[in-house]
């Protein structure tokens, strides 16, 4: 068996030496970049942490406005509906008593987008997951505070274990 001759070409050129990007320079701009997407995910749900609080609270305002045929554009001492719980009146609070179940489903609604933020900062790894657990659960507090609160939710006898 005859072997086929080997092909080689050869190009001799001579390229002029790169300068590498300093790796220092280069972290340095990676863990900017980081730093920023890391502080708006965490800004993200501290807001949204708040405002589930005064989301619950200005949803249910609003409906009691609406409920007593007044404006939804009405502002209770100057402030607009939903700005202080302090600054509402007593005829407001004594109808928010009595509001109807359906705004149970607003609030969950908006309790589950909460949890979503959480979770996706969890995953891409700005919060660590125990965290992200404590602030679900703060959230799930605060809707049953306010579940029992109206008398949407009442919780059972604990029993005694002794």
């Amino acid at each position: 068996m005859k072997q086929k001759p080997i092909r080689r070409s050869v190009v001799v050129c001579e390229a002029a030496p790169k300068k590498k990007a300093d790796s220092a320079a280069k972290q340095a701009r990676q863990a900017d970049k980081r730093r920023i997407y890391n502080k708006a995910k965490k800004s993200e749900v501290k807001t949204r942490m708040k405002k589930f609080g005064y989301m619950s609270m200005k949803d249910m305002i609003h409906t009691v406005m609406l409920s007593c045929h007044c404006s939804s554009q009405v502002q209770i001492f100057g402030f607009p509906i939903g700005i202080s719980v302090i600054l509402i009146s007593r005829r407001v609070m004594l109808m928010m008593l009595q509001m109807p179940r359906s705004n149970l489903k607003s609030v969950r609604h908006h309790l589950v987008k909460r949890y979503s933020v959480i979770d996706k900062a969890v995953k891409v790894g700005t919060q660590h997951g125990n965290t992200g657990a404590r602030r679900k659960s703060w959230l799930a507090r605060r809707k049953k505070a306010v579940e029992i609160h109206h008398g949407w939710y009442t919780p059972a006898p604990a029993e005694n274990a002794a």
